[in-house]
């Protein structure tokens, strides 16, 4: 397999990969596109506001001992409330590619957020994960995230992988709501 100078021949197909060849690129361009052209009416007083969000990832991952950046997106549908104890749930599925490392991870989480005690909406996620990689089989484990809602979404993660051990995850969600019912 031919490679551009610089590249490091790897193997077979991985998030990073695609993201070089601009099909991530282009695929979340054309879903950032559709929620800023699309027409989200505001949900009625006292009742839910379900979405659906297309959102961009950015963090800084500690993996094997060395830290690394990620970029990437995530696509989810949920509901916001008025509602202290249950202020809101979302299921999602994301996609990074690491900076400098070969390979990304692919995840599912389920997400639930209160505003109680603080009146801020925080919450908790958790879910499967698989890590890519180019030079070795994926890689299966599950992750769980604290997150808080100011707009955009600061978040830590943790989560094992299985062999490879532990991943660290501090990033930032930048959601765009593509349809809001």
């Amino acid at each position: 397999m031919l490679h551009e100078s610089g590249d490091e021949p790897t193997g077979e197909w991985a998030p990073h990969d695609a993201s070089r060849r601009g099909i991530v690129h282009l695929a979340f361009t054309l879903l950032w596109c559709a929620a800023l052209l699309s027409s989200p009416r505001s949900a009625v007083a006292n009742e839910p506001d379900r979405f659906v969000a297309v959102a961009a990832i950015g963090s800084a991952v500690r993996i094997e001992g060395t830290w690394d950046g990620a970029w990437g997106g995530e696509v989810g549908v949920g509901q916001m409330r008025d509602s202290t104890v249950l202020g809101a749930w979302a299921a999602s599925v994301g996609l990074v590619g690491f900076s400098a490392r070969s390979g990304g991870r692919l995840w599912g989480e389920l997400t639930v957020g209160t505003r109680w005690p603080t009146g801020y909406l925080v919450g908790l996620g958790v879910g499967p994960a698989v890590e890519l990689d180019r030079l070795r089989p994926p890689r299966w484990g599950g992750q769980a995230t604290v997150w808080a809602f100011a707009g955009v979404v600061p978040y830590a993660r943790i989560g094992a992988l299985d062999p490879g051990g532990v991943f660290v995850d501090l990033g930032l969600r930048i959601a765009f709501p593509a349809i809001r019912w």
